[in-house]
């Protein structure tokens, strides 16, 4: 749609950045990452395109991996029908990253 108009739908509530934004015809997904109150943490949110309902999914605080200071955020895939959200999640290991793998339906209520 070219209308040019835009609404402003969120801003970061960790004073950091949005990444990884995914769209469907239903829902609006995105990654909310940042530095809040001298720890890193990144959150994960779903909004109903329909209602304007604002959804928390997911969130974690700081994951260090051994010898590795970096912070990973987590990567999100929203498919075009079943509205399936499924994201890979770093988890903090002795030796070295793994990663989890989550699957949410999210619904209409």
């Amino acid at each position: 749609m070219k209308t040019q108009q835009f609404d402003e739908t969120f801003q970061s509530e960790i004073a950091g950045e949005l990444s990884d934004g995914q769209v469907n015809d239903e829902w609006i997904t995105w990654v909310d990452s940042g530095t809040l109150d001298g720890e890193y943490e990144w959150r994960i949110y779903a909004l109903n395109r329909s209602t304007n309902e604002k959804n928390l999914i997911r969130f974690s605080k700081q994951v260090a991996g051994y010898g590795n200071p970096h912070i990973v955020n987590p990567r999100l895939s929203l498919s075009t029908r079943e509205n399936l959200l499924t994201w890979v999640e770093p988890v903090a290991g002795r030796i070295k990253w793994r990663f989890k793998c989550t699957t949410w339906i999210l619904v209409n209520l």
